[in-house]
């Protein structure tokens, strides 16, 4: 196992140029940089060919140790952001035993119930059961009551416990998810919240807990994005959220609220709900921390409002100002929705500018992405392709995305995407086919389209464009149409 490559790959965009201006500084700056860049790029090479590139002639003993050094840096970069993080009680706690050491009751004290305060905050239950069980010991040394420290103690480790509850509850959800998948049915949001609350014996005070509350809510969202029924989801999360906000469970904890506050927007979204959802982006316009997300969903928002135009300023205005700090994921993403938006524009040469764009191998992309992402990919680069008049590599591209993603295509959440290709190259064969009677009945037989009007943002977009082709109208009025028929 090459834990090297693993540690660096795992870092995020903005902790890989921290780690860049750490080693800058190392004794060995030149080389141990040239390694990581190198693991990073061509993480297929061997030792034999990455010790040629920075060893002239190669020097394998060196590089291995290069590699031993590189690693015991990544070590302890980690541990340094790990303890100097602004949020985490752990400095202040290294402080407070600083004080305890040398005498200074007083000063030790303080910064003890400041770690406490942070860790509350952050909904560190386990390590403010530390910080008050450390009060309770050094009470003698801090001269205060011990007494005044055993009903918060308490509490925490009752939090400690549902915490570990939580997980516990978190991991049958994931194998309940993985059945159902393989199944081929969906879970009900309502009945894994009463599964997980029969777990973990949740009482009514914790309820109002937004740290507990919103792993409950990711655990269950977890599972409707994995059937894409997110009908089901949206009344569940607004019900939560509404509570939680009128019992002022948000005061403190503004970051837990942008959490909800995301979740909610991209239910609507997906709900086809455009204008609510639009009223709950604005709110979450104010947290910088979430601020690409907010980028891609109201780009998204605007997209299927009709402002095609805004949606494609919104990214382009995004990955030029803030390209060096964006992460990498939400680059990507970025750049594939940027395709969608000029294809939905019938700006086809952008499109496939913009899908030039994203550099990576398929192989890479899917390690970094995920399958269906490199899937989804690839699914708008044959329509994108096909537009352009490019049938023998539309073609080509089918042919190879049936090869690959056969057992993909047996899940039923993905059986319409299998139709979908089918009819493409249908119309790759006979362009004129799509217009037909018998067309018009083979994609019917397929059941495309979406049932009692429930379907999704994403799911429309492929079967609109079929549509599109079939009654011979511009793609992006039938889309339009479509999202917001209710």
């Amino acid at each position: 196992m090459d834990f090297l490559q693993a540690g660096l790959e795992l870092l995020s965009d903005p902790e890989q140029k921290g780690f860049r201006q750490y080693l800058s500084k190392s004794k060995n700056a030149k080389r141990a940089l040239q390694l990581f860049d190198l693991i990073l790029k061509k993480p297929e090479w061997d030792g034999p060919t990455m010790a040629a590139k920075i060893y002239q002639p190669a020097n394998l003993n060196a590089y291995h140790s290069l590699r031993k050094s590189l690693l015991q840096q990544l070590e302890e970069y980690i541990a340094i952001q790990d303890l100097t993080q602004s949020n985490s009680p752990r400095h202040t706690l290294t402080m407070a035993r600083f004080f305890i050491e040398n005498n200074g009751a007083t000063y030790a004290t303080k910064y003890l119930l400041k770690a406490a305060g942070i860790a509350e905050k952050n909904g560190d239950y386990n390590g403010l059961s530390d910080i008050y069980q450390l009060l309770i010991q050094q009470s003698h040394q801090l001269e205060i009551d011990p007494a005044s420290y055993f009903e918060p103690w308490k509490k925490a480790q009752e939090k400690v416990v549902l915490q570990q509850q939580l997980t516990i509850a978190h991991s049958l959800i994931r194998k309940r998810l993985s059945e159902a998948r393989l199944e081929g049915t969906t879970l009900n949001p309502d009945d894994i919240t009463e599964e997980v609350f029969n777990i973990i014996n949740l009482r009514t005070e914790d309820s109002y807990v937004p740290t507990f509350m919103l792993e409950v809510v990711q655990m269950i969202r977890s599972a409707v994005i994995s059937s894409k029924d997110y009908s089901r989801f949206e009344g569940f999360i607004l019900r939560v959220y509404k509570r939680l906000d009128q019992n002022n469970a948000f005061d403190g904890k503004e970051q837990m609220r942008s959490k909800f506050l995301y979740m909610i927007s991209h239910t609507l979204y997906r709900n086809r709900k455009l204008e609510e959802a639009s009223k709950y982006l604005q709110q979450l316009s104010q947290y910088k921390s979430l601020r690409e997300k907010y980028i891609q969903l109201q780009a998204a928002v605007l997209s299927y409002r009709g402002k095609n135009e805004e949606s494609i300023e919104l990214l382009l205005n995004e990955l030029e100002k803030n390209k060096a700090r964006l992460p990498l994921a939400d680059t990507l993403n970025m750049r594939l929705n940027l395709v969608v938006y000029y294809f939905q524009s019938a700006e086809y040469r952008s499109a496939i500018q913009a899908m030039r764009k994203i550099e990576y191998s398929d192989q890479w992309l899917e390690k970094k992405m995920g399958k269906e992402w490199r899937f989804k990919r690839s699914m708008i680069e044959v329509i994108v392709l096909y537009e352009l008049g490019h049938s023998d590599l539309a073609s080509n591209r089918i042919e190879a995305l049936e090869k690959y993603f056969s057992t993909f295509f047996q899940h039923p959440a993905y059986k319409r995407a299998q139709f979908f290709l089918k009819f493409i190259k249908m119309l790759l064969a006979n362009p004129e086919k799509a217009t037909t009677p018998e067309f018009a009945k083979e994609v019917e037989l397929a059941n495309m389209a979406w049932p009692d009007n429930k379907e999704d943002t994403q799911a429309i977009t492929f079967f609109c464009w079929l549509k599109s082709k079939m009654i011979r109208r511009p793609y992006y009025e039938v889309l339009i149409e479509a999202v917001n028929s209710r």
